[in-house]
């Protein structure tokens, strides 16, 4: 299965390899299903300060932010102060999948970080231990449902919008390509 980016959104979507992270995967993972802790509504291990997230057979996340919220029609920034989400993959697994963002939609799954089902998939990208990908905290994703393995990944949220040769004004950049007027004028307003 190959992975797939949208030329349009190839400047702020990231896929790379961590060689060194690909290689010990086996022996985290190992350490990871024996340290396993649930925390609120995930699985997950601390690795030397970094957190992994794991995925049971049966489980998945429906279409979400990491940053935004979605309810009732409205748009609003639940978690300030993250810009973006970098993924490190330790298992193979189903894909993570970056759609556009669909206002109108009437597909909500009430959840945290609710998000509105895209009319169009913009990435998909396919879980290989050691492979990385970095996006926007405000995009819309989610993990194909429903994860059929163990599937672990570390998951970090960047605090600063100056990441991965990228700048400030760059996510700027990609947040009024993303979204329409009217919701640029709800997220300013809650700030």
């Amino acid at each position: 299965m190959e992975d797939y980016i949208n030329p349009e959104w190839a400047d702020c979507i990231t896929i790379r390899n961590n060689n060194t992270i690909g290689k010990r995967a086996n022996a985290i993972t190992k350490f990871c299903n024996e340290n396993v802790i649930r925390y609120g509504n995930q699985w997950r291990c601390d690795v030397a300060g970094k957190i992994a997230i794991l995925l049971k057979p049966g489980e998945g996340y429906e279409w979400h932010f990491d940053n935004l919220d979605f309810t009732d029609g409205k748009l609003n920034l639940a978690r300030k102060g993250r810009y973006w989400t970098h993924i490190i993959y330790l298992t193979e697994g189903k894909p993570l999948e970056i759609g556009s963002w669909d206002p109108s939609s009437n597909r909500v799954k009430e959840t945290d970080f609710s998000a509105p089902e895209p009319k169009e998939i913009i990435a998909r990208i396919y879980p290989k231990p050691g492979k990385t990908t970095i996006f926007p905290c405000f995009m819309v994703h989610r993990i194909q449902p429903i994860v059929d393995n163990y599937r672990w990944a570390f998951v970090d949220f960047v605090t600063s919008p100056n990441y991965n040769g990228k700048s400030e004004k760059d996510l700027e950049n990609i947040f009024n390509r993303y979204f329409d007027e009217n919701s640029r004028n709800q997220l300013l307003s809650s700030r």
